[in-house]
């Protein structure tokens, strides 16, 4: 949640424009990279229910027919599918939505006083 709201809060940099400070190289690095950030977040959750249909189908070997076990399977991969579609979809749309607020909230640039 930190990183949408940094991605969308901060400003786009000026093509000249360069960060010196650690948090500022931080939140342009978070927000450059939100998309493959949001879906490293759904990783640990696509593999804890891959393992569980993994489990089940094996569960399911021991108990059911071999056909009751290829529809549990078939079953158990278009249930992964979901995991898998809302993952790729919010990953999709937050890139797509700070894509969007950079393209109205155009960058200026900030003058040095020296």
């Amino acid at each position: 949640m930190c990183c949408i709201s940094i991605s969308l809060f901060k400003t786009k940099k000026a093509p000249n424009e360069k960060t010196d400070s650690t948090i500022g190289k931080t939140t342009d690095f978070i927000k450059d990279n939100v998309g493959k950030l949001t879906f490293m977040a759904f990783v640990p959750m696509l593999a804890e229910e891959a393992m569980a249909s993994i489990k089940g189908v094996g569960f399911a070997k021991k108990v059911l027919d071999p056909s009751l076990v290829s529809k549990v399977a078939k079953t158990n991969k278009l249930a992964y599918l979901t995991y898998l579609g809302v993952a790729l979809a919010s990953s999709i749309g937050i890139s797509l939505g700070v894509k969007a607020k950079d393209a109205i909230a155009k960058p200026k640039l900030v003058e040095e006083n020296n």
